[in-house]
């Protein structure tokens, strides 16, 4: 997905950093209605994605931070809520780092969902297994964009863009856990197959401003169905 931002028209803004394996952009992209906020929202669209989707994709989690954070500059002039589902977790936590330590901006919150914290992440070579390892794995993870990917044309559209993922997914490995000034959210699914709970508590530990964690039903794409419980507190932090 792109990251969503609400327009300067209002006092709070939501961003939604971009995800590996396609879940995400069901969700957010819809988020401005939900919360129903006054004025529009902006769109960024990243390399290898939506109208860029020609140019190469970003394979580094730091990349992909360097660039978000500089698309969210001109709209930080009010209080910004990042939120990154699976990989947009890790680049979420990126944005936020980079925003204080850069900008001396301080995010209202870090939403993280689905996604082991920082220092506890585990090396996932899938980037190397070949495209049907890919595939195979969005479709374990529950997603209904994998039913999408048995279309041969849609596959070769969308392979390049998961490869750039899984690569940045897999070359981001464990790391300090360097603090974020800001309040964290976790969220994950009771029925996650790779990330549970416990591992979403870790992130209590780079929060010393706060941490809240809500275990929601469903998958790794619980999101989908819970979108309102999500939307929910999201809005809560934006007021």
């Amino acid at each position: 997905m792109v990251p969503q931002i609400r327009d300067r028209g209002g006092t709070a803004q939501a961003a939604g950093l971009p995800a590996a394996r396609g879940g995400i952009r069901r969700v957010l992209p819809r988020l401005g209605d939900r919360l129903r906020l006054r004025g529009g929202s902006a769109r960024h669209a990243l390399s290898g994605r939506q109208e860029r989707l020609a140019e190469p994709g970003i394979d580094r989690v730091e990349d992909l931070a360097d660039e978000v954070t500089a698309a969210l500059l001109p709209f930080a002039d009010v209080p910004l809520t990042l939120f990154g589902h699976s990989m947009g977790a890790s680049v979420g936590y990126e944005v936020a780092l980079r925003l204080e330590s850069r900008y001396g901006i301080l995010p209202q919150a870090l939403f993280v969902s689905s996604r082991k914290a920082p220092h506890k992440l585990t090396p996932q070579a899938t980037y190397l297994d070949g495209d049907e390892a890919l595939l195979e794995e969005v479709r374990g993870l529950g997603g209904t964009d994998g039913e999408l990917l048995d279309d041969p044309d849609l596959r070769e559209v969308v392979l390049p863009a998961l490869r750039a993922d899984f690569k940045a997914v897999g070359t981001y490995g464990p790391r300090t856990a360097v603090p974020v000034g800001c309040p964290v959210v976790a969220h994950v699914g009771d029925g996650d197959p790779h990330i549970t709970a416990e591992d979403m508590a870790a992130w209590g530990e780079v929060a010393p401003a706060g941490f809240e964690l809500r275990v929601l039903p469903g998958n790794h794409f619980y999101l989908v169905e819970q979108r309102d419980a999500v939307v929910r507190a999201l809005a809560a932090h934006l007021g």
